[in-house]
């Protein structure tokens, strides 16, 4: 599944994927994850990449982060 998960990322991060759309669903199946270290470097990597032409999706995905994540933390 990380291995999956990679392969999703990186065509992003090579600008082989630009479309918003496509790269929400990418960042919803990496939410599924987000309890795994691994997958959430991944997730900082996508956020990172994507801020500069779509900081509001960035910024949306990093709060469900942390409504999803931080709260078990507190717990």
């Amino acid at each position: 599944v990380l291995k999956q998960a990679s392969h999703s990322v990186d065509p992003v991060v090579t600008g082989v994927i630009t479309d918003k759309a496509e790269i929400e669903k990418i960042l919803d199946s990496l939410l599924d994850f987000g309890d795994d270290s691994r997958f959430f470097e991944l997730f900082q990597k996508l956020c990172r990449h994507i801020y500069h032409q779509y900081p509001d999706v960035a910024v949306e995905y990093v709060n469900i982060f942390r409504m999803m994540f931080d709260s078990e933390e507190k717990e």
